[in-house]
């Protein structure tokens, strides 16, 4: 089954020219199934199965513009086809245009309930939208109707292991191996929870084993240069990740993980340079935009990461990661109450983003509300909010609550004259005043 193709497509076609662009579809040969399908779509302009496997290509080859033109070409003839709706679902995420992106999924689904493909892109709109909840039964329905369809395994322990949940992803993994012993994003799964529960060892030999495995895919090294950076090595994390780009240059995680390493290093002009590589392979993708423009905002270049930041919120308003992003703009430009309004929307769809918790905390430190900023502290701290964040936090509270003594001696205890990160340079914007 080629990729991104709903289960319930069907492969059969009576013509040999069709059945010929399927093989090169299977063979990853874009250029020669487009050539094909598009002669076939002109001698047979009443076939929406060709129609619909011509904008898969368009799709897969990146031409959103001639996919939507062929798309929308087909509801404009009032059908109401699984397959299109599926596609424009698709296509409106590569935008970000993920509320439109629903709604097409869903029509999907209304014809077809049970198709995997469908439910994982619902699980991944819901996601950015902040439904987790929603998101999460979406995920399990898929493994329930598939259970040997590995997508919906790796698409709920990713997103289980991001979220600082180890305990939820291991048996998953665990079941998911027992179908596909050598699925590798299973396997880098399983060592990205062997990370999280400390174990640096057994994620090391997991991930030596992957690289070996897998040579021509950058699973095994990243999860090495993971396996570093937890044990605080950043230059063999960077030399790592910089080696799984090189074996799979198209990988998105891959080139994100690797700007996270260079800003870890204060290597702000590589860690840019490593989202811009991001972009170009997915120009509207909103999550590589988010971390592009906060690789802007790490530089310092503040005007054109809210530049980037505004396009973002324009294709969606809701997307978390960038309202996270502009309550920290908002916050160092001395606009709490502005900065809360974003994180108040945020908690209330997903009231355990520890990120979202630790700014609200800063925002009601910063409102005079100390009590109510420590007991959020306390709260994010038990879901693995960034330590220093909360100590910055608790200083904050302190001299709201009129302990100018206590502050200081916070504010003290984190100062770091070489650090760059938001933490760091907000201390010194502090202790000047």
């Amino acid at each position: 089954m080629e990729p991104g193709q709903p289960r319930t497509e069907p492969l059969e076609e009576e013509s040999k020219e069709y059945k010929k662009a399927l093989i090169f579809i299977r063979s990853g040969d874009w250029d020669k199934a487009r050539e094909i399908l598009e002669e076939y779509c002109q001698l047979n302009p009443k076939s929406a199965r060709a129609f619909n496997k011509l904008a898969f290509v368009y799709l897969e080859m990146g031409d959103l513009e001639a996919a939507e033109e062929v798309l929308s070409g087909l509801l404009e003839r009032g059908l109401k086809d699984f397959y299109t709706h599926f596609l424009y679902g698709r296509l409106l995420m590569r935008r970000g245009d993920v509320t439109n992106a629903v709604v097409h999924f869903t029509t999907a689904l209304t014809i077809n309930p049970k198709d995997v493909y469908t439910l994982n892109g619902v699980a991944e709109a819901l996601l950015i939208q902040g439904d987790r909840p929603k998101a999460i039964r979406c995920l399990k329905k898929a493994i329930e109707l598939a259970p040997d369809d590995m997508l919906s395994y790796g698409n709920l322990c990713q997103h289980y292991v991001d979220s600082g949940e180890p305990d939820l992803a291991a048996p998953i993994v665990e079941l998911a191996l027992t179908k596909s012993p050598k699925d590798s994003r299973m396997l880098f799964l399983h060592g990205r929870c062997m990370l999280a529960k400390e174990d640096l060892a057994g994620a090391r030999r997991g991930f030596e084993e992957l690289a070996q495995a897998y040579p021509g895919q950058a699973w095994g090294k990243l999860g090495l240069g993971m396996t570093c950076e937890a044990g605080g090595d950043l230059a063999g994390a960077a030399r790592e990740m910089a080696a799984a780009v090189a074996a799979d240059p198209k990988h998105l995680e891959a080139h994100e993980r690797l700007s996270l390493i260079y800003s870890k290093q204060g290597e702000r002009e590589k860690a840019l340079a490593a989202m811009e590589k991001a972009i170009q392979l997915a120009p509207f993708d909103l999550r590589i935009q988010t971390r592009y423009a906060r690789a802007l905002y790490e530089r310092r270049l503040v005007l054109k990461a809210w530049l980037k930041l505004q396009s973002v919120l324009a294709q969606d308003e809701n997307y978390v990661p960038g309202r996270i992003l502009r309550s920290m703009l908002y916050l160092d430009e001395d606009l709490p109450a502005r900065s809360d309004e974003d994180l108040v929307k945020i908690l209330e769809k997903d009231p355990e983003n520890p990120e979202a918790l630790t700014l609200h905390a800063e925002c009601l430190a910063l409102t005079g509300h100390p009590e109510d900023a420590e007991a959020l502290v306390a709260d994010a701290g038990s879901k693995g909010a960034d330590p220093r964040h909360l100590d910055l936090v608790r200083a904050l509270a302190r001299r709201a609550a009129g302990d100018e003594k206590g502050f200081r001696s916070l504010l003290k205890a984190l100062e770091d004259p070489q650090a760059t990160d938001r933490v760091s340079l907000r201390v010194k914007k502090l202790a000047r005043k």
